[in-house]
């Protein structure tokens, strides 16, 4: 879930997941994005262990859940029995019944999926190599780490790329790592872990490969409307392209810290304040600028006199 505490039994993806909103799709955050994920996995187990009881099935899925405490120093036994493993949790719910896979396809299926899934410990210490045994069950051991090439990594389903680190983990780690972040409120905490990022448009927390999958699907968006479109998007007037509002936030940070105009120019993501004598991005200079294309009446617009300038030319309100 998205959450931590010594109360939590499972985790599950929980940030910046993709599903539906009110006007359309889009990415989303919070335990009404993990719920799901638990929920679905239950229900695949059920459809093919239709005779497992509930005790037996719950037994299951906190028994066959990914500990992921290792990934998440500083969060130890507060992220329950681990990460939802929907391949383990199917196995398990097999060897509880002995209708499994009578509905409309085999056990044999989950198999690949997880080759360590169902060995009997003796078994499962055999393939060491591979496989590990842990709280009752045999399941694969996470290589993540050991890809040192960026390329490697990303060819692995099971593994995620951190552009900051340089470093490949599994996405199971990512995801808690995620939901670490989600839980912390506090712009100046988010700010302090190096694998979280602050969101200043949602004012909310989220990790730092979520941003970079944000940043991609932001990237890949060609049209203005539908980059304004997405909440988690914003449009880069001058150069014409679609970022993350992530992003915009961590160019935000580094064109305030420029104190020399000079400076500020040579960089093609910042622009000059004249009047404020700062530097801020020119995602930042876009918003202001849509903000006073906005007001229509003069006296509105003089009282945003920090940011906007009436042009009595035109009769429109620009930004300055």
């Amino acid at each position: 879930m998205a959450d931590y505490g010594d109360w939590i039994d499972v985790v599950a993806p929980g940030v910046s997941i993709y599903s539906t909103l009110i006007d359309g799709y889009g990415l989303a955050t919070g335990t009404s994005q993990a719920t799901p994920f638990v929920a679905g996995a239950l229900a695949l187990a059920y459809s093919h262990a239709p005779d497992v009881s509930r005790e037996a099935l719950l037994a299951c899925l906190f028994a066959t859940a990914r500990t992921v405490d290792a990934a998440n120093p500083g969060y130890e036994g507060k992220l329950g029995d681990g990460m939802v493993d929907a391949a383990a949790l199917l196995a398990c719910a097999c060897v509880e019944t002995p209708s499994c896979g009578t509905t409309t396809t085999t056990t044999t299926a989950a198999a690949p999926a997880d080759a360590c899934a169902g060995l009997k410990k003796s078994k499962c210490k055999k393939k060491a190599a591979t496989c590990e045994f842990k709280k009752g069950t045999c399941r694969a051991k996470a290589d993540c780490a050991a890809l040192e090439k960026k390329k490697d990594c990303k060819d692995d389903p099971g593994c995620e790329w951190l552009k900051e680190q340089k470093v490949c983990q599994s996405t199971a780690a990512g995801d808690a790592a995620g939901d670490a972040c989600a839980a912390i409120e506090k712009k100046g905490k988010c700010k302090k872990d190096p694998g979280c990022e602050w969101l200043k448009e949602q004012k909310v927390c989220q990790s730092t490969a979520a941003g970079d999958a944000a940043g991609d699907a932001c990237a890949a968006i060609e049209k203005k409307k539908d980059c304004k479109d997405d909440p988690g998007c914003e449009w880069l007037k001058e150069q014409k392209v679609c970022q993350s509002t992530a992003a915009g936030d961590a160019a935000g940070d580094t064109c305030a810290a420029i104190e020399k105009k000079k400076d500020c120019k040579d960089d093609p993501g910042c622009e000059w304040l004249k009047e404020q004598k700062v530097c801020q991005s020119t995602a930042a200079g876009d918003a202001a600028g849509d903000t006073c294309a906005a007001i229509e009446k003069k006296k509105d617009c003089k009282a945003n006199a920090s940011s906007c300038k009436w042009r009595n030319k035109t009769k429109k309100c620009k930004t300055k």
